[in-house]
Parts: C-alpha cells; structure tokens; sequence
C-alpha cells in the first residue's frame, strides 16, 4: 500500500513538473526560483530528519554540500545553452 501510493505521487510530480516547464518555457527566472525551493526545501527536509534523530548528524553535512554544491549549482545555470 505504502510503496503504491509513494509511486504514484512521485509519478504525478513527475507529471506536475512537466506541466509548470511546458507552460514557463519562456520565463526561466520563474523556473529557476520554483527549482530553488525545490532545493531548499529537500535541505530542510534533510535538515529536519537530523534534527529529529532519523539519520546521523554527518549526513547533514553531506547532504549540505551535495545540494549547495550540484543542486544549487545546477539552479543557477539553469536553462543551460
């Protein structure tokens, strides 16, 4: 039950992000800010899940530069040339 309904809201996010990029293909500052929260959010996840002692607190800092470092990275540049 548990896995079926997780697939199925990661396929209709999936979905939902290609509708938002379909209709902002032309605005790549407003693709950009939705991407870093999108970024943002997952670190306050991460964060949170530290905070609450459900992994270890050096996957905060792992998880910290993985999305600073290619996340972030990749949000800046985007829409790549």
């Amino acid at each position: 039950g548990a896995v079926v309904a997780l697939l199925l809201f990661a396929g209709a996010a999936v979905w939902a992000w290609g509708v938002f990029l379909d209709r902002c293909e032309h605005d790549p500052g407003r693709v950009r800010a939705v991407m870093c929260l999108g970024v943002f959010g997952a670190t306050a996840l991460e964060t949170a899940l530290v905070a609450h002692g459900a992994v270890r607190s050096w996957v905060m800092w792992v998880s910290l530069l993985t999305n600073f470092w290619g996340a972030l990275d990749a949000v800046l540049r985007f829409p790549a040339a």
